[in-house]
């Protein structure tokens, strides 16, 4: 996919305003792109008002503080939940309603298979994924779009033992799930082995 495609699909998914914001407080992909160069932005209350999610690939077990479990630390390879799909199976990563955008976007690879697996990104509740291809080219390969939004670590390190990240702002108007397919995926967790993968991304919503 090249970026040309990313931009003709995304560009009019997020165009709206919340109660008592004026119309000309309207987000768009050009918008989200001018603020994150905009230094006068983080000394500024948010307009239109926003909150920070954040989905990642934590221990699932780390239910609530106080309980035995809460200092459980096998964050790898955990979802919320398996779709079967036409004879495959993705790995649900994130499931969020809009309107929103992604914001940041980071995952990590070990073992069996690491990081040639397929991700998806669904907008607005489309049955085809807007965004498919190999996790690593998407988040740091240059595939959507180059650097410095679309890189991992020092050069020096390993590239399949990298953290990889995407920075490319992706918004949305109504809805927002992530999956990601692998083979090499044997249980949550990777506690048998396999292929292991972390992740953490963040989105902002209105």
């Amino acid at each position: 996919m090249n970026i040309k495609y990313l931009f003709g699909s995304i560009t009019l998914l997020l165009i709206f305003s919340t109660p008592g914001i004026a119309q000309q407080a309207n987000i768009s992909f050009h918008s989200l792109l001018n603020e994150m160069i905009n230094r006068d932005a983080i000394a500024h209350y948010p307009n239109p008002y926003y909150t920070m999610q954040q989905f990642s690939s934590y221990d699932r077990d780390a239910k609530k503080p106080g309980n035995l479990n809460w200092f459980s630390n096998w964050d790898r390879t955990q979802f919320i939940r398996t779709e079967n799909k036409n004879g495959h199976t993705e790995y649900v990563m994130m499931d969020a309603d809009g309107p929103g955008a992604i914001v940041r976007f980071w995952m990590t690879f070990a073992g069996e298979g690491a990081g040639q697996g397929i991700l998806r990104i669904y907008f607005d509740g489309e049955k085809k994924p807007t965004i498919k291809g190999n996790a690593m080219d998407i988040l740091s390969g240059g595939s959507l779009v180059g650097m410095p939004l679309s890189m991992s670590v020092s050069p020096k390190t390993e590239y399949k033992m990298r953290g990889h990240n995407l920075y490319l702002p992706l918004p949305y108007g109504k809805h927002c799930k992530i999956t990601y397919e692998s083979e090499h995926i044997q249980d949550a967790g990777a506690k048998k082995g396999g292929e292991s993968r972390l992740l953490q991304y963040k989105l902002s919503g209105l």
